[in-house]
């Protein structure tokens, strides 16, 4: 879907996937093009606004399994946040190809959803995980921070950066 707000026209570039399937979820700008990080889907799904165009880089990971759910942008490279998956997508624009950190944490379990950039940093949202998972871009490395609430009860639902300060979006939790 692509709306001109200043004409308020609306128009459709066609994935060539069919419909249904929750295949993407996340969308972010890097290098001229957007990147929609894959839910279900095999591959990530890449829109070149210039030309209204779309292809695909394939994350060799298959169909279904509710993998990565929200996508961030930091130095050059793009971040998915593993929801059931057991590493991070990491996406380099420049050579359209992909690559992964391994959480620790195992497949499943609806971990975490939604990431956002903060001080060098990618952070994502603890969901039904204990903790909040931080990523290295610079070292491309892992460490999490103890959330306080216990392993799932589907916590946070989202994440935001302001002032140099991180706000989840309570879920389930009380604050």
């Amino acid at each position: 879907l692509v709306i001109d707000p200043g004409t308020e026209t609306v128009s459709f570039i066609d994935t060539g996937k069919g419909q249904d399937g929750f295949k993407w979820l996340g969308i972010e700008q890097c290098n001229g093009k957007l990147y929609c990080c894959p839910r279900n889907a095999a591959e990530v799904l890449v829109i070149d606004p210039g030309t209204e165009t779309v292809s695909f880089i394939d994350t060799g990971k298959g169909q279904d399994g509710f993998k990565w759910l929200g996508i961030e942008q930091c130095n050059g490279k793009l971040y998915c946040c593993p929801r059931n998956a057991a590493e991070v997508l990491v996406i380099d624009p420049g050579t359209e190809t992909v690559s992964f950190i391994d959480t620790g944490k195992g497949l499943g379990g609806a971990k975490w959803k939604d990431i956002a950039h903060c001080n060098g940093k990618m952070y994502c949202c603890p969901s039904n995980a204990a903790e909040v998972l931080v990523i290295d871009p610079d070292t491309s490395s892992l460490s999490f921070i103890d959330a306080g609430k216990g392993q799932g009860g589907d916590k946070w639902r989202g994440i935001a950066e302001c002032n140099g300060k991180l706000y989840f979006c309570p879920g389930n939790a009380a604050e």
